[in-house]
């Protein structure tokens, strides 16, 4: 009975879409793994955490960047709408997005103590290249081709690799160094996603500027990825400032780790954000997204609690990194075990918020919790270091994910009131 549930799933649309969604995963989280694992072992941890700290900037940045383009062109495409119209807006705001980004990280380039040429290449390769390779990914999961997604992905990842290779080979194991050899890979991964999925879907995009509209409808989608990047990464460059690069560092290594817990529930997510966007739409998309959002986390919490007991107990891993240099963060990872189950509750009501056309009350919440993150933050890391960072992140995520599902609710409720429609609460279409 359950080897025909399993071959129904996988012979489904969604368990196909699932497995290419788990697969550029994988390709993506396994390249970062590979460079985290050489810049460990090639860097002491103070000069790894002025790494990480202008990694959580560059991602806090380009989350927001990228104006919310490109989960804009997922939902336009996932309802009909021109590909190459929304690919070029995408690329084109991108583009401008994270040109400007970049401008103002420089401000913040004294806080992370690293010379200003690698400070800019380091942020080149994780904003920039980042953001226009994942336009491609996103023409693939709005068209519901997930194996276009993973084309894509999977060569970003793959010439990344090819630039660690470098590094390691060719190059003196400095950050200098990696930021230049890192910063040419990237560049060569952008070519690659972006040629791979013009050649998959014969859609040749053409640059085209922001509007004043698309920026209105896409931004909200910004603040939902800017401010999670917010709560996931503003510590370590505030562990930077106060002195605490080597905690960093090893936070950072431990953070890392418990993040590939969550990996299996973020392709289920990707997979099925069309499908979210799709039943969210008229007057009863609340009421149908709650319903599969709950069905989804009572899923997903099982999976999640087991991933969590694995991580405490392969948290003895970290006494063995490189000759003891990282010693502590093992202790780090166990505190950090539960970050799995977090996700899983969080997520699913998200996405469906963002589904029914309530990103804005996505977004409300998200920044309420980044803010209480970066306050408690402030306040408590100069005086507790690691442990004040694990703390506010906890605090914080589940502040939200009591906003996400008081939020659903309240809209479901009142969609109720209103008298709609019954709603399709059927699974996603297979």
């Amino acid at each position: 009975m359950v080897r025909d549930k399993l071959q129904g799933l996988l012979s489904s649309r969604l368990g196909r879409n699932t497995g290419w969604a788990l697969f550029a995963e994988l390709a993506q989280v396994g390249s970062g793994l590979a460079i985290f694992v050489v810049l460990i072992i090639a860097l002491e941890p103070a000069e790894y955490g002025r790494y990480a700290a202008v990694g959580s900037l560059a991602v806090i940045a380009g989350a927001l960047a990228h104006a919310g383009s490109q989960f804009l062109m997922i939902e336009r495409v996932s309802r009909g709408g021109d590909v190459t119209t929304e690919w070029g807006h995408a690329l084109g705001t991108t583009l401008v997005g994270t040109t400007l980004a970049t401008v103002i990280l420089l401000a913040f380039q004294p806080v992370t103590e690293v010379a200003v040429l690698p400070f800019l290449l380091l942020v080149f390769a994780q904003l920039s290249c980042r953001w226009l390779a994942e336009t491609g990914v996103s023409v693939g999961t709005g068209l519901k081709r997930l194996d276009i997604s993973f084309v894509a992905r999977a060569g970003f990842a793959t010439a990344r690799l090819i630039g660690l290779a470098l590094f390691w080979f060719v190059a003196d194991h400095t950050l200098e160094s990696w930021a230049r050899w890192g910063a040419v890979g990237a560049g060569a991964g952008v070519v690659f996603a972006i040629g791979s999925t013009t050649v998959m879907t014969g859609v040749r995009p053409s640059l085209r500027p922001p509007t004043v509209e698309r920026l209105r409808r896409g931004l909200p989608y910004a603040g939902t990825g800017g401010t999670q990047s917010l709560i996931d990464g503003s510590d370590r460059p505030i562990l930077v400032a106060n002195g605490f690069a080597a905690d960093a560092g090893r936070y950072a290594l431990a953070y890392r780790i418990a993040l590939l817990g969550s990996i299996p529930l973020q392709s289920w997510m990707r997979a099925s954000s069309a499908d979210f966007f799709q039943k969210g739409q008229g007057a009863s998309g609340a009421r149908a997204n709650l319903g599969v959002a709950s069905r989804m986390t009572k899923r997903a919490i099982p999976f999640s609690v087991a991933i969590g007991v694995g991580l405490a107990v392969l948290a003895g891993l970290g006494e063995v990194v490189y000759d003891g240099k990282y010693d502590g963060a093992q202790v780090m990872l166990l505190t950090l075990a539960a970050l799995p189950l977090v996700k899983a509750l969080q997520l699913p009501a998200g996405n469906a918020l963002t589904g029914a056309d309530h990103q804005l009350a996505r977004v409300g919440i998200l920044f309420s919790g980044a803010i209480l993150n970066l306050v408690l933050n402030l306040v408590l890391v100069p005086r507790y270091s690691w442990k004040a960072a694990v703390a506010t992140t906890f605090v914080a995520e589940v502040a939200v994910i009591i906003g996400f599902w008081l939020a659903l609710r309240h809209f479901a409720t009142a969609d109720e009131q209103r008298g709609s429609p019954s709603p399709d609460y059927s699974p996603p279409r297979t």
